[in-house]
Parts: C-alpha cells; sequence; structure tokens
C-alpha cells in the first residue's frame, strides 16, 4: 500500500477511480485523500499553494501526489511543488496533468514544469489507447514527460450517480461508472503505477523509499519508447500517423517489458534487468501486482550443501484459481516427481491445458517437461523440471515473458536491493500467505531452517572452470546470455553435473521459441449461412526479433478442419466457411513450427461461437408467424 493525495477540479471522483478505484484503479489497494485547494468558480494559486503545504506537513509516507488541474504559469506556485519534490524533507513524487489546449506547448501553459528534469514534476499528455495516436485535444512540448491514456477510459462517478463533468465524458444510466478522457484522466494512470511502485517501501515492508528520482527510473525503465529499442512503439500523431515530434516519444507501461528468470540454484534477473543470486530457504513470492497476479518459488537447501539452495516447487494464483507443481504430498514431503494440483486438486490436463477462465491457462509442454501458465494480465510464465538423480531432487527453472508484475525477488528492484538485511523477509511467505498444498499440520516453518548459512562460494580450480564454461557453450546458440552461461558453467563446476548444461539449452530454446497463438473471429455470433471468419496470430515471446513461421490447423470441436494453412508474414492465418451447424461451437489453432526452426508449437485457447437459426417471416401469417431456417 502506499498514500496518494489527489487534486483535481470538478472531476475528483473520477481521478481517484483511476488511480485506485476498487474495480477499476491502477493501485486497487491505495489510500486516497482528496485535498481541496477551490471551488469550482474560481482560481487563486495561493489556495493551491497552501494546499501544498498542508500535504507537506500531513503526509503519509511514502506518498505521491496527483494534480489534474489546468494550471497557469506561476513562479510561487511553481517553488510550492519543487519544494514537495525536491527538498530533502518531503520528496514527495508529483504527477500533473499536461492540460487541454489542442497541441499547445506545455512550457507556455503548464507550470509547475521544467524542461528534461525529471526530479521535478512528472507533466503527462494524453493518447487513445486503442491506436495509441495522440489525443487530439492534448497539449505537447519538451516539458512533457510521457503519454498515457486519455480517451474513453472507464472510471468512477459519485454515489450520487450526477453527470460529473469530464472532457469527452459520457455516462450510462443507471452505471456507477462513467468514461473520460484529456489529460486530467491520463495523470492518474501515471498516478497509480507510481504507487505501485511506492508500495515496495510501505510500512509492511521494510525496504527503503524510492526517491522520486528512483521512481521516474522505474518508471522510464518500462515505458515504450519509439526509435529507442527494437520492437517498443511509442506515441503516433493522429493526423499524420507518424510518430510525434516536440514531445518525449514515451508511453507509459503498466509494468516492465523485460522478461524475468530464475534458474534452478537461484540465479535470478529481475524484471528490470538486474542479474543477481539469491541463496535462502523457504517460500518466497517471486512476482506479485496489485490485481491479483501471484507466483510463488520454494527454495530448498542441497543435502550436503546447505549453503546452497535449488528451486523445488512453485505455486501461481490465475485469476480465481490457485495452481501448484510440487513433489508428492503424504505425511510428509517426499523427493520423487512432481504433481499438478488446481485449488488442491490433483490435476491432469490434456493436449490443449485447462482453461482457467479469463484467458488463465495451464498447460504442458515437451521442453523438459514443461509447465506453462498463462494469466489473465497477459503474463506468461514457462516452469521447466529437471531431475537431478545425485541428489534425488527435482529442481525447476522458471521465465516469465512481458508481466506487468513489479514486486517479489524477480520483481523491479533497486541495485544492490537484495543485500539488504530484510530483503529476503520482505519478500517470505507464511502460513497464511502460502499458496503452496500442505498435508494437514504441517506448516511452512518445515521447510524452513532456523539457521540458513549464507552462501558459500567454493574454490574452483581455474581448468575446471573453463572446461564447464566449454560443456555449457557446447549446448547453447552462440548469442547465448552471459550471465545464464556463466551460470550454468558455475552449477557444473561445483557439481560436476551436465544436467545444468542440459537445462540451459532447454531455457534458451524457451527463451527464443516460445510462442503463443490466439484465435478471433469476426463475430460472436451469427446467423446460419453467414460467412464466417476465424484468424489465428502466432506471436513469439521473447520481444522484438523475426515473426514466427510456419502452419496453423484450426480445429472445430476437437477434430481438425482440413490441411494446416500457410502463416503470411503478418504471422496470421485465416480460415473461411460458411456452413457450420447450428450451435455452439469450440474452434481451436494449432501452430506447426517449420522444421527445424526455433520456434515452439503452441495453441490457442478455445474460442467459443454460436450459430443461431434464422427466422424467415411467413407472407400468409400473422406478424408473429415465421418460418425458422
Amino acid at each position: 500500500r502506499a498514500t496518494s493525495v489527489a487534486f483535481a477540479t470538478v472531476n475528483g471522483t473520477a481521478m481517484a477511480g483511476t488511480i485506485g478505484g476498487k474495480n477499476l484503479g491502477v493501485a486497487k489497494e491505495v489510500a486516497l485523500h482528496p485535498v481541496r485547494a477551490t471551488n469550482c468558480s474560481s482560481y487563486n494559486p495561493g489556495d493551491f499553494i497552501a494546499a501544498f503545504h498542508w500535504v507537506r506537513d500531513h503526509k503519509l509516507s511514502p506518498a505521491v501526489v496527483n494534480l489534474s488541474v489546468n494550471f497557469i504559469n506561476s513562479p510561487s506556485l511553481e517553488t510550492a511543488v519543487r519544494d514537495l519534490v525536491t527538498n530533502p524533507s518531503h520528496r514527495i513524487t508529483t504527477v500533473i496533468s499536461a492540460g487541454n489546449g489542442n497541441g499547445a506547448d506545455v512550457c507556455s501553459i503548464v507550470s509547475p514544469v521544467s524542461p528534461a528534469n525529471v526530479q521535478e514534476a512528472i507533466t503527462v499528455g494524453a493518447v487513445q489507447p486503442d491506436t495509441d495516436t495522440r489525443w487530439p485535444g492534448s497539449n505537447i512540448g519538451p516539458c512533457l514527460d510521457l503519454f498515457a491514456p486519455g480517451q474513453d477510459i472507464l472510471t468512477a462517478m459519485p454515489d450520487n450517480k450526477k453527470y460529473v463533468s469530464c472532457t469527452q465524458a459520457s455516462t450510462t444510466p443507471g452505471s456507477m461508472t462513467q468514461k473520460c478522457g484529456g489529460t486530467s484522466i491520463a495523470a492518474p494512470h501515471v498516478t497509480g503505477v507510481v504507487a505501485r511502485i511506492l508500495s515496495r517501501s510501505a510500512p509492511n515492508n521494510p525496504l527503503p523509499s524510492p526517491t522520486p528520482q528512483a521512481v521516474w527510473n522505474a518508471l522510464h525503465h518500462a515505458n515504450n519508447i519509439y526509435g529507442q529499442t527494437a520492437g517498443w512503439l511509442g506515441v503516433i500523431e493522429p493526423t499524420t500517423s507518424m510518430p510525434i515530434t516536440g514531445s518525449p516519444n514515451e508511453l507509459l507501461h503498466y509494468g516492465s517489458l523485460s522478461e524475468g528468470y530464475n534458474d534452478g540454484d537461484p540465479h535470478i534477473t529481475t524484471v528490470n534487468g538486474i542479474h543477481y543470486d539469491f541463496q535462502n530457504a523457504g517460500e518466497f513470492v517471486a512476482l506479485r501486482d496489485a490485481n491479483g497476479m501471484e507466483i510463488q518459488t520454494r527454495q530448498t537447501p542441497v543435502p550436503g550443501a546447505e549453503h546452497v539452495s535449488i528451486n523445488t516447487a512453485i505455486a501461481a494464483r490465475v485469476g480465481k484459481h490457485r495452481v501448484t507443481w510440487q513433489p508428492q504430498i503424504s505425511g510428509v514431503f517426499e523427493p520423487g516427481g512432481l504433481q499438478l494440483r488446481v485449488d488442491g486438486v490433483l490435476t491432469t490436463i490434456g493436449a490443449n491445458g485447462l482453461d482457467l477462465g479469463n484467458d488463465g491457462r495451464v498447460m504442458m509442454s515437451g521442453e523438459g517437461p514443461t509447465l506453462e501458465i498463462n494469466f489473465p494480465d497477459g503474463t506468461a510464465s514457462f516452469v521447466t523440471a529437471h531431475p537431478w538423480a545425485e541428489r534425488s531432487l527435482w529442481f525447476l527453472n522458471v521465465r516469465v515473458f512481458h508481466t506487468p508484475a513489479t514486486e517479489g525477488i524477480m520483481g523491479d528492484i533497486e541495485d544492490k536491493g537484495w543485500e539488504q538485511p530484510q530483503f529476503g523477509e520482505a519478500w517470505r511467505v507464511n502460513d497464511q500467505t502460502t499458496l503452496f498444498d500442505y498435508p494437514q499440520g504441517v506448516s511452512t516453518k518445515a521447510l524452513t531452517p532456523p539457521d540458513v548459512p549464507k552462501e558459500k562460494i567454493p574454490s574452483i580450480q581455474h581448468e575446471v572452470m573453463a572446461l564447464a564454461k566449454r560443456v555449457c557453450e557446447a549446448n547453447a546458440d552462440r548469442d547465448i546470455d552471459q550471465n545464464m552461461l556463466m551460470d550454468c558453467a558455475y552449477d557444473m563446476a561445483v557439481t560436476g553435473d551436465p544436467i545444468f548444461a542440459k537445462s540451459l539449452r532447454i531455457a534458451q530454446r524457451i527463451q527464443r521459441g516460445a510462442t503463443a497463438t490466439v484465435v478471433s473471429a469476426n463475430s460472436r455470433r451469427t446467423l446460419v449461412g453467414e460467412p464466417l471468419l476465424f484468424t489465428a496470430t502466432v506471436t513469439r515471446h521473447e520481444r522484438g526479433g523475426v515473426t514466427p513461421s510456419g502452419k496453423v490447423m484450426f480445429m472445430l470441436d476437437g477434430k481438425p478442419t482440413g490441411d494446416p494453412l500457410l502463416l503470411d508474414a503478418n504471422g496470421q492465418a485465416r480460415w473461411k466457411m460458411r456452413r457450420l451447424m447450428i450451435g455452439d461451437h469450440r474452434i481451436t489453432a494449432r501452430y506447426i513450427p517449420d522444421k527445424n526452426s526455433v520456434f515452439l508449437p503452441s495453441s490457442s485457447l478455445d474460442k467459443q461461437h454460436t450459430v443461431e437459426k434464422r427466422r424467415i417471416p411467413h407472407r400468409d401469417a400473422g406478424p408473429k408467424k415465421h418460418y425458422e431456417q
């Protein structure tokens, strides 16, 4: 939890709903504090300055301030906000809207801002979220810091359901929500993400509070930036369909764009690209966000080498379900094979996996074997199990792609943050928070030795290390990540077991070749005889690179529809048909990579489609009589 202080004009409820609304908020557990600085008919910078001083004197730490107000240039107002942000006694991250001046220069209209000075207020322009084009009313210019969604944003209304003025707003009668547009609604999106960044240092978390500069660094790292990284997108001008100019071409991204990695002997690469070793014992939050997505890993000391631990089990919250992959359960924990459970029930899943609803799914792959977990928020996790016969254990490698989660030992952490004394305890789970399955009467403490020795790096002869590295290189492609290569060489040199070279080969295949297949339709329901068009789109999970090639087999109600169809240059295949029986149907697409391709096969979730009867009026009957075709 973090604290957000919200300033807005007449649409304060809508702003607060976007920041931290229970159903639609970016940071759903934020503590919201509205501060009224003026009335609806007058504007006095002195009132805002007094309000800033109130926040300064009454703030809860950590905190972020949202200012969804069209400011005017005022040196005293600028000084008051700069004091909130830069004064070492306060250091409150402050987010302001750029204003709705139809493309005017922010520097000449909005205050307080300062060009290219991220240590001051974060100034937010607006985009149309369905196209990533600049919302035409948004101000622009070098004093802008980034853009965020600002058109047709569903958010909250006051309790009395009275219409609230909101640029391009519309309401549905009887609804408790409204759609808003403008930079005033764009800024709260950024404020919500800032609150999530700050939540890592909330009162129940011993980690220190990030400074406004550190908060901006975390935002900037995850944002979409045009032209700086292959495959990233920025903001497009609505009139020219060209990248925007005159403003930082930066678009808010909710969560990191980089994948995270946690191998068997936990060498961890976080979602913000930091690589470190985490030798501890027990169960820990690997990744988590406020929308319910969570991954936990179990780390077990290696017999005879208690200063080294390995991942031996994984648990996840997927929508409303709990998934575990862990050693078999009896009166005690036993070595041996891993068992998959969903909501505590031993589960066997078929070739197309198990649909958990809202785009959540678990399925097995032949790589390893590998458990693939798809989360409703778009996160994809691949967990590969390796039998370590010498130790009578299984160890797990965990790779996560395109996740919005930033909390946990794989989360968005600061450099050297894992060396802080309380880092491990901040992410340790207990009997109340564990997602794992336990025998009755057994506590999480059973897997947490009271005194876990610090990691001990054994002395390794140079010749042994060099040989181990050559073995790992022989099992990897030339462009292998050097951290992964050296981790493999270290583990092989210490244990002498080639299993770590094998696990490296599989990990790289997943990193480079894991794919996702999605089916879409031109309509969810059609009448009998109407044309149908289903499109399968295959993408790779790793950011950037070439588009997958190969074929797609469409399946209708579990049976092939014919020969596989070739993917086009955009990774798409289309299946057209007219004659589909009346009733409900399931359409699935299975991706078949080219021979010797780096890409791995994947299959879509079932796409539900309904064919309805066609009603034809009878010319000789009354108005309610008809034939059904």
